[in-house]
């Protein structure tokens, strides 16, 4: 990895991580679309189809600003931070319109609880990857991030599971939920590459 991909990892992490939700919900609410009752369906047709475009047009914003320079990349983060909040808002509406929320939720949140586990691993190997062939004090610090981030996964998944395997839970406590462990791998992100730039 390039000192300049080094330094805007964290950046195109939080970014990835984002559209690897946007992927799981839109594809979650897919499949119960279909189950809804003919004047919902017409309803939430029309509200994924809008999430949909925003999933593509977030996608395209990311490989757009893969290769720019960190502060290039922090600029466009807050653009991306409102689309990505104008894609939960979205989300919302969708509840609100259909009116049969509980089961799509939970399909909603464990479809979520399941992309950010996958974005941890991948962020995991990843750090393993660059480390492999680092100086012995640098690799140190890396292992130790990577261990940190380790516990903080398993707690983050032992947090989701519990609240994935409840039936009545209002979105607002899974949505709060996701936020928090959704939080939890920014800042692990960022100490990883804390430990590449001091290095750089």
């Amino acid at each position: 990895m390039t000192t300049q991909k080094k330094t805007t990892a964290p950046f195109l992490d939080w970014a990835n991580a984002r559209l690897d939700e946007m992927d799981a919900t839109v594809t979650s609410l897919k499949s119960e679309t279909a189950k809804l009752t003919a004047a919902a369906s017409k309803n939430a047709e029309t509200i994924l189809a809008d999430m949909q475009q925003q999933r593509d047009a977030f996608s395209h914003a990311i490989k757009k600003q893969e290769s720019t320079a960190e502060d290039v990349w922090a600029k466009a983060k807050t653009s991306l931070e409102s689309e990505w909040k104008a894609f939960e808002a979205n989300l919302q509406r969708y509840f609100d319109e259909t009116r049969e929320r509980n089961g799509q939720q939970i399909a909603v949140f464990r479809a979520s609880a399941e992309a950010q586990r996958k974005t941890w691993l991948h962020a995991i190997e990843e750090i393993q990857k660059d480390t492999a062939g680092a100086a012995s004090e640098q690799k140190a610090r890396a292992e130790a991030v990577m261990k940190r981030m380790r516990a903080d996964a398993d707690a983050a998944k032992v947090k989701l599971d519990a609240l994935g395997h409840a039936t009545t839970e209002s979105w607002s406590a899974y949505k709060a939920a996701l936020t928090a462990t959704r939080t939890a791998f920014d800042n692990a992100a960022q100490a990883a590459q804390d430990v590449f730039k001091r290095a750089a």
